[in-house]
C-alpha cells in the first residue's frame, strides 16, 4: 500500500460514519500490545477549545525537552496534521508503515479508530515521554477512552452534537465526564450545573477535581498577539480572543497538576507558551483589508469570535460565511450576521451544508470557498474587514487554495 492508496483507504472508512463505542478500540489496542500505556497521557474533552489546550500544553511540554505526541481533530488541510509528533506531522512513510500493521489486525474500525489507533502506536514506536490526546466526540464512547491519562481535561460545555450526546447541558457533561478515570485528577473550566455533574463522577471515581483558577491576565492585546500576565512576568501569547485566554489558563492549570510529577520549570513554561501555534483560529492572514480565518463552528464558538469582532477596527464588514450540514445555523448566523455589511454564503468541501438553506435576500451565494474569498476582495476596501468562518473544514480549504497558488 503506497499513500495514495492509504487516503483511498481512508475515504471509504468515512462512508461507514460514526459508530460510538469502545469494543472494537479495546481489540486493537490489545492486539497492538496496549501502545498507550507506554508514555503519559493527558487527555482532553469538551465543546470548544480543546485542540488550543493541546497545542499549550504540547508546546510547553517540548520546551521542557520531552518528547511529544499529540492527536488533535479535525484537520485543516492534510490528514497527517491530526497525528503531530514534536511539532512535526507524521510522514506519508509512516502513515503507511503503521497503516498497514493495523490492517492486518482485521478489526472493522472507522476512520476516527483507525487514526486514533495510529497515533497510539506512532507515539510507542516514536519513544514518546508524552501524548496530548483530543477526544473526537463525547468521551465515554470515544475511541480515544481506551487511554488511562495522568490527567483528564474537560474545557467547557455546550449544546452540540446532540443527537449523540444528549439534548441539555447535564446529559452532555455526563458524557464528556466518561473520560474520568478512578483516581486519576481532572481538569475543568466548566461552570454551572453541567460543572455539577462532572463534580459528582469525579466524586464516584475518587478522582481529585481541579477548577481552573486565574493564572493569567490579559494585560493588552493586538492583531500579532497578546500580551499575559503570568506569575509577576509579562509573556507573550500568541492566540488571539478572549476565549484563548479562557484555554491558556486551562492548559495551565492542567500544567500546575503535571508539576507534582514531572519537571516543568516555569521558565519553560513562559517561552512554550510564546511559541504556541493552532492556525485557524482568529488568524489574520491579511492586512488592506484586514482578513481574519476562524473555525468557529457552533453558536458558542461564534459568540466568542462576535465579542473578539466588536474590538477590532474596521469600517465595513464582509463575512465569508459556511456551515456544515449538522450545525445549528440559527444558533450561529444571528449575532454575527447582524454585523455583517455584506454576506457571502459558501460551502467547503466536506460536510457542508447548502448556502441556499441560509440565504436571505441580498446575500451573495459562491459555493467555491476561494472564489468567495475573492469576491470579498473585491467588495472590501483597504479599511474594511474580511471574516471567514463557519466551519474548519471551510478554512482548511481556504488555506489549501493559498498553497495551491
Amino acid at each position: 500500500m503506497d499513500y495514495e492508496e492509504l487516503k483511498e483507504y481512508l475515504s471509504s472508512l468515512e462512508k461507514i460514519g460514526t459508530r460510538l463505542g469502545l469494543e472494537r478500540m479495546e481489540r486493537i489496542s490489545e492486539s497492538m500490545g496496549y501502545p498507550q500505556n507506554s508514555y503519559k497521557i493527558i487527555h482532553v474533552a469538551g465543546t470548544n477549545g480543546k485542540g488550543s489546550v493541546c497545542a499549550i500544553i504540547s508546546s510547553v511540554l517540548r520546551e521542557c525537552g520531552y518528547v511529544v505526541g499529540m492527536f488533535t481533530s479535525p484537520y485543516l488541510v492534510d490528514v497527517r496534521e491530526k497525528i503531530m509528533f514534536n511539532g512535526q506531522k507524521i510522514s506519508k512513510k509512516d502513515m503507511v508503515k503503521y497503516s498497514t500493521i493495523i490492517r492486518k489486525e482485521n478489526v472493522k474500525l472507522t476512520y476516527f479508530e483507525f487514526l486514533t489507533a495510529i497515533a497510539l502506536l506512532y507515539f510507542r514506536e516514536k519513544g514518546a515521554d508524552f501524548a496530548v490526546v483530543e477526544v473526537g466526540l463525547g468521551g465515554r464512547l470515544d475511541a480515544t477512552n481506551v487511554v488511562t491519562p495522568v490527567v483528564s481535561v474537560i474545557t467547557n460545555i455546550g449544546l452540540e452534537h446532540t443527537e449523540f450526546l444528549g439534548k441539555d447541558l447535564r446529559s452532555i457533561a455526563r458524557e464528556k465526564a466518561g473520560i474520568i478515570k478512578k483516581g486519576v485528577p481532572v481538569v475543568t473550566n466548566v461552570r454551572g450545573e453541567a460543572e455539577e455533574e462532572i463534580e459528582k463522577i469525579a466524586k464516584e471515581r475518587d478522582s481529585m477535581l481541579y477548577r481552573v483558577k486565574e493564572r493569567a491576565r490579559k494585560l493588552h492585546s493586538d492583531l500579532e498577539s497578546q500580551t499575559v500576565e503570568y506569575g509577576c512576568k509579562r509573556i507573550r501569547f500568541p492566540l488571539l480572543g478572549d476565549f484563548q485566554i479562557d484555554n491558556l489558563k486551562t492548559a495551565l492549570e492542567t500544567i500546575e497538576v503535571l508539576k507534582d510529577s514531572d519537571e516543568i520549570p516555569d521558565e519553560k513554561i513562559i517561552h512554550g507558551i510564546g511559541k504556541t501555534k493552532w492556525p485557524g483560529r482568529v488568524e489574520v492572514i491579511g492586512r488592506e483589508p484586514l482578513t481574519i480565518l476562524d473555525g468557529a463552528h457552533n453558536p458558542d464558538g461564534v459568540k466568542e469570535l462576535t465579542k473578539f469582532i466588536k474590538n477590532v477596527d474596521f469600517r465595513k464588514m464582509i463575512l465569508v460565511m459556511g456551515i456544515s450540514k449538522d450545525k445549528d445555523k440559527e444558533g450561529m448566523t444571528g449575532k454575527l450576521f447582524t454585523l455583517a455589511d455584506k454576506i457571502i454564503l459558501t460551502k467547503s468541501s466536506y460536510k457542508a451544508m447548502d448556502p441556499s438553506e441560509i440565504a436571505k435576500n441580498g446575500y451573495i451565494i459562491e459555493k467555491d470557498p476561494k472564489k468567495a474569498l475573492e469576491k470579498a476582495k473585491e467588495l472590501a476596501g483597504k479599511d474594511d474587514l474580511i471574516l471567514v468562518t463557519g466551519s474548519l473544514y471551510l478554512i482548511g480549504d481556504i488555506i489549501s487554495s493559498f498553497s495551491a497558488i
